[in-house]
């Protein structure tokens, strides 16, 4: 795991997660994979584009996937956001999940219906008790 310094990532450390330095760069280097396979040339374009409804998850695709993004795709390639596939490890997921509704200021054209659904069922409509269940390390 590599240290990372206040100075060196693209959020305060302080702020909720998102793409630090390194996942930055990552990023943008599947970025050009992508721009290089999926083309017209290539004839390989998404039909769906489904992300876990972590901020950082969302952040990632929308860079890799940079012709494909929701307000600018001339495909019109849907994008969802989908809680069961939001990384967990014993049950326990990663990461604190914003609201539905503070997703969609952030990430406009994303789908978060089926978020909304599952909190409404699972944690009774309230992501502070979704949240409240014990971060993994």
């Amino acid at each position: 795991m590599s240290s990372m310094k206040p100075t060196d990532s693209c959020t305060p450390l302080d702020s909720p997660p998102t793409r630090r330095s390194q996942g930055c760069g990552q990023m943008l280097a599947l970025s050009r994979q992508t721009a290089t396979y999926l083309n017209k040339q290539t004839s390989l374009q998404p039909q769906l584009i489904v992300v876990s409804p972590l901020r950082r998850a969302i952040q990632s695709a929308l860079i890799a996937f940079p012709t494909q993004t929701p307000m600018t795709c001339l495909a019109n390639t849907p994008w969802i956001c989908h809680p069961h596939v939001m990384e967990s490890a014993n049950g326990n997921k990663s990461e604190f999940v914003s609201d539905g509704a503070v997703l969609r200021d952030m990430f406009p054209g994303v789908e978060f219906g089926l978020l909304d659904r599952w909190v409404e069922r699972e944690f009774a409509g309230s992501v502070e008790k979704m949240n409240g269940k014990e971060k993994v390390p």
